[in-house]
């Protein structure tokens, strides 16, 4: 099976609204990977507690010196469980969102950039295909006591944050 049969690539005509879209995910994604540096060294680190769509780590964040951080921060304590067991660290301090979340919106910012001047194509059982090593390794360590590393964890966010991207550009322009 020959992968450049597969998935098409080729260059495409750069559309403003496709750029400036895009160019909000990256800043977005860059922002994610900057907050930790806002912040003193070694001042952010929320514990193994944490829950998705919760606001847990409210009165830590309010805390913070730069308001783009507490920005960061916010949202990744409302879309993300924030575990420190689960995140990287950088500066010291625990990044806004965990392992498989900045494999996730990191590659949504990246992909999504990259779109703006490439057309990638693929088909829809690949699409499915790349969102398969999330399902299993986050499955599988929910019901069972195997517990997945950061790096795995950045992978499968990664691989899913590229089918979505390419799964959504694929609907959007069909």
């Amino acid at each position: 099976m020959d992968l450049r049969n597969l998935v098409e690539i080729r260059r495409r005509e750069m559309s403003w609204p496709r750029l400036i879209m895009s160019s909000a995910l990256l800043l977005f994604s860059a922002l994610l990977v900057i907050a930790p540096f806002l912040e003193p060294p070694g001042t952010v680190n929320f514990g193994e507690n944490g829950a998705v769509n919760t606001l847990e780590h409210a009165r830590n964040i309010s805390g913070m010196q730069n308001p783009v951080s507490r920005l960061i921060y916010t949202f990744g304590d409302w879309e993300c469980h924030q575990h420190a067991s689960r995140s990287f660290f950088l500066n010291g301090n625990q990044m806004p969102v965990c392992a498989r979340c900045t494999g996730i919106f990191v590659s949504i910012g990246i992909f999504a950039f990259l779109l703006v001047f490439f057309r990638i194509k693929m088909p829809f059982w690949m699409i499915v295909a790349l969102i398969v090593p999330l399902a299993l390794d986050g499955g599988i360590q929910l019901i069972t006591s195997y517990e997945s590393t950061n790096l795995l964890r950045l992978i499968t966010g990664t691989l899913a944050g590229l089918a979505t991207v390419v799964g959504f550009n694929t609907i959007i322009e069909d």
